[in-house]
C-alpha cells in the first residue's frame, strides 16, 4: 500500500511524537508536508494496539475550508500555509478511547488511465510519505478525603 517516496513529495513529524493530554481538552496533531504535486490527498489514520489503521479524514493540498471526519465529528482537518504547509488535524474534546497512533499521510496521485498497461509502470503509481503520532489521554480522577485529625491529649 505505500510506497517510496520522492524527494519533493513527503511529510514532515512534529519534533516531539508523543502528546500526552487530560480528558477533555483539545488536541492539535501536526503534520508538514511538502509537494510540487496537483494531484495531491493527504490522509489522516489512527490506530489502537494490536489494531488495524482507521480512516479518520481525507483533505486534498489545496482545500482551503475545514473538513469535519464522518467516523468521529469532533475531528476536524485544516490546511494551512505557514513556513511549510500544513494538514493538521484538531480533536475537541479529546477522551481517552481516543489513545492511539495517528498517522499523517500524503499520497500523490499518478496520471488515470482506462489502459491496464500502465498499472505496472512507476510513472503513473501513486507515491506515499508518511508520519505518526502517538497521542495519550490520560483519565484523571481526584478524590477528596477529610483529613483524619488525632485528638490532643
Amino acid at each position: 500500500m505505500f510506497a517510496d517516496v520522492t524527494a519533493v513529495n513527503k511529510t514532515e513529524p512534529n519534533k516531539g511524537t508523543s502528546i500526552i493530554k487530560t480528558e477533555g481538552e483539545s488536541v492539535m496533531l501536526n503534520c508538514s508536508y511538502d509537494s510540487d504535486g496537483e494531484n495531491v490527498r493527504l490522509y489522516w489514520y489512527r490506530q489502537y494496539p494490536n489494531g488495524e489503521p482507521q480512516y479518520l479524514l481525507r483533505e486534498g493540498a489545496r482545500s482551503n475550508k475545514a473538513q469535519r471526519s464522518v467516523v468521529d465529528p469532533r475531528f476536524t482537518v485544516s490546511i494551512t500555509k505557514r513556513e511549510q504547509n500544513h494538514v493538521d488535524l484538531k480533536i475537541s474534546s479529546a477522551a481517552v478511547s481516543d489513545s492511539a497512533l495517528y498517522y499523517c499521510a500524503l499520497v500523490r496521485e499518478g496520471a488515470r488511465s482506462n489502459s491496464a498497461k500502465h498499472s505496472s509502470d512507476p510513472r503513473f503509481q501513486s507515491s506515499t510519505s508518511r508520519m505518526l503520532t502517538e497521542l495519550i489521554i490520560s483519565s484523571v480522577t481526584v478524590q477528596a478525603r477529610k483529613k483524619k485529625t488525632i485528638p490532643s491529649k
